[in-house]
């Protein structure tokens, strides 16, 4: 129940389930990693530092802690730490999602002005998970800050597939460099299917 509402952003009532189940069964590495979440979530970064922590204490192989720890340390600009904790998950031959990971440490090498490793990382990424709209976003940013707008339109493009269809930003940003490109007539059609498609937001404006 304390999983459940974490996922459903309710984190006063997880907290409290997840202390419950603590006192049920101490020392479960599952229940530690997701009450580090829940106090990361009601603003208590020692709390949630501390039961991440011992989650990996009684289980080196707590992968989920680990990419909990690296976020909240990245977030802390504790760069280093972050680093530490995602090459550790790329470690686990068995994870299935390393392509969050590798896009994890995009975002890494960012803050630390690192833009092509940053791409690296990002391609990385999609090479894995060619859908991961995401990483094609941060890669089509990189792009278009390089002057490199027909990248970047392409990789915008690629930001809009499949589930991230009605994410507006992508969709704007394609717009962008389409201008850039003086595609002048194409940016118009996208800007005015943006219009109905993202009325009453503030991409409409």
């Amino acid at each position: 129940q304390g999983t459940r509402n974490l996922v459903d952003k309710e984190y006063t009532k997880a907290l409290k389930n997840l202390l419950e189940a603590n006192s049920l069964k101490e020392g479960d590495t599952k229940i530690h990693t997701n009450l580090g979440m829940a106090y990361y979530f009601k603003k208590n970064v020692d709390l949630a530092l501390k039961h991440l922590k011992y989650a990996i204490e009684l289980d080196a192989k707590n992968t989920n802690a680990k990419l909990n720890l690296a976020t909240i340390y990245m977030e802390t600009d504790k760069l280093e730490l972050a680093e530490k904790n995602l090459q550790a998950v790329l470690g686990d031959l068995v994870y299935e999602e390393q392509f969050r990971t590798y896009y994890n440490l995009g975002i890494l090498e960012i803050k630390r002005n690192q833009r092509l490793k940053a791409i690296s990382y990002f391609k990385s990424s999609v090479d894995i998970n060619e859908n991961y709209c995401p990483s094609f976003f941060q890669l089509g940013r990189l792009y278009y800050d390089q002057a490199n707008y027909k990248e970047a339109l392409k990789m915008y493009r690629e930001a809009t597939m499949g589930t991230c269809y009605n994410n507006p930003e992508p969709h704007y940003r394609q717009a962008l460099s389409l201008i850039k490109l003086n595609q002048y007539a194409e940016a118009t059609i996208e800007l005015e299917e943006m219009t109905e498609k993202f009325a009453l937001t503030k991409y409409e404006a």
